[in-house]
């Protein structure tokens, strides 16, 4: 390792091969990290090489780069960087962000995904990796619209790179295991899109599934149980109906206290969390029901204890968050953390050609394939609240669905049509 408070850049470590089948005769190079290294050998370090980053501690960022490697094609493909952000600096991370370009010259065109933004105070209720854990986070072209420089080109992707940045509050350490590209799921080649609705508020039922309607389409309704029959709420005559046209209805919460406590099912004891799930299942069972398997994280907060959780109650196919706005693999990272674009007032639909609105995000995952799930609440001629959407611009997204042509359908079906392979397990 480099001394204390100098640079370990390319130029003083040289390059080093690390990675799996993309660096084949390719190297990474490390950029501004203090004493990091391209083979990191100590705590929490992988059987292979290891990449260690660490930046200077005063909101600045460190970088691995592998750049000019053979044009990659990413259609069809997806990308999958191993990575593990070290405990005991946890709160010191500000940013994990992942950076793709194609120019030709290093990265003059890139465009990036912030894969870890943890609340202001390094909470990471909703973040979708998670201190000390080994994560193969899987990207695909719609999730990488963040500041971009240019047009990046994804069929002849060429310059890659992992970034972390700090808080300003002492140096932050992530760990890089490499990247390698795995093939995308070859039963939706159109990728597919998912439209849930959560808490099961009465405009799902009135004005949210005529829309869906117009073109054959079904959602997912997550609903909180004792809330059903209440004012503002479906009843179950109205759920029951919407389940014989097709649409999903699955977990969300058993009481609305266990939804609305601050953290969501993380202020749970772990039997509180299991019996959440296991009563409301019994009831969605009882009434006929199809989505007993699928869950919604309550206010999309989900921590380890959380994902043991739902691991040792075993009857949980899918379990979806709120985690930064990305578009989802397939297939996927892991089930029981799937990825959303939760629909807000600063969320923009169009144009088609503004990078990151949600019909460009739409347009790359029928270039590019992925499943976009997107979560919506209740409209705005009932509230005005910030997460509520009109019917004219939920109308738009949908109308803009149907004539992209991709496959709608709700989140258990997608799962059960899919090869239902998580990628994202820690490697060996």
């Amino acid at each position: 390792m480099s001394g204390a408070g100098t640079v370990l850049s390319a130029c003083d470590s040289g390059p080093r091969k690390i990675g799996r089948k993309l660096q084949a005769g390719s190297a990474w190079r490390l950029e501004d990290t203090v004493e990091g290294t391209l083979d990191y050998r100590g705590p929490g370090a992988l059987a292979g090489p290891t990449i260690e980053l660490v930046t200077i501690g005063d909101r600045s960022s460190a970088r691995a780069r592998l750049d000019r490697v053979a044009p990659v094609d990413l259609r069809g493909q997806i990308l999958r960087f191993w990575l593990r952000i070290e405990e005991h600096s946890a709160r010191q991370l500000h940013q994990i962000n992942v950076k793709v370009g194609s120019g030709q010259w290093a990265f003059s065109d890139s465009t990036f995904q912030s894969i870890v933004i943890p609340a202001p105070g390094g909470d990471y209720g909703t973040e979708y990796l998670k201190p000390g854990e080994w994560l193969g986070v899987t990207v695909v072209p719609a999730s990488l619209a963040s500041g971009a420089i240019g047009a990046t080109d994804f069929r002849a992707a060429r310059d890659f790179a992992v970034e972390i940045v700090d808080r300003g509050h002492g140096p932050a350490r992530v760990l890089l295991g490499g990247m390698d590209v795995i093939p995308a799921d070859p039963a939706f080649p159109k990728g597919a899109v998912s439209l849930t609705f959560d808490d099961g508020v009465a405009s799902h039922y009135s004005l949210m599934a005529p829309i869906l309607a117009r073109h054959g389409y079904t959602g997912t309704a997550y609903v909180i149980r004792d809330l059903v029959g209440q004012a503002g709420y479906m009843t179950l005559a109205q759920l029951r109906d919407l389940d014989r046209r097709g649409w999903e209805i699955a977990l969300h919460a058993e009481h609305v206290a266990a939804h609305n406590a601050r953290g969501g099912f993380t202020s749970l004891s772990s039997a509180g969390i299991v019996s959440e799930w296991r009563d409301e299942a019994a009831w969605l069972r009882a009434n006929g029901f199809s989505g007993s398997r699928d869950s919604a994280y309550p206010q999309g907060i989900f921590d380890a204890r959380v994902l043991a959780a739902a691991k040792r109650y075993g009857k949980l196919d899918t379990a979806r968050t709120t985690s930064f706005r990305s578009v989802e693999t397939l297939p996927v990272s892991d089930p029981l953390r799937l990825r959303t674009i939760s629909y807000d007032a600063t969320v923009t639909i169009s144009p088609g050609s503004r990078l990151g609105t949600i019909k460009w995000r739409i347009d790359q995952v029928r270039e590019y394939g992925g499943w976009l799930i997107l979560c919506f609440h209740d409209d705005t001629s009932a509230t005005s609240d910030g997460s509520a959407i009109s019917a004219g611009h939920l109308r738009e997204i949908v109308d803009y669905v149907a004539r992209r042509d991709i496959p709608v359908m709700p989140v258990g079906e997608v799962w059960r049509r899919s090869s239902r392979v998580a990628v994202g397990a820690p490697p060996p």
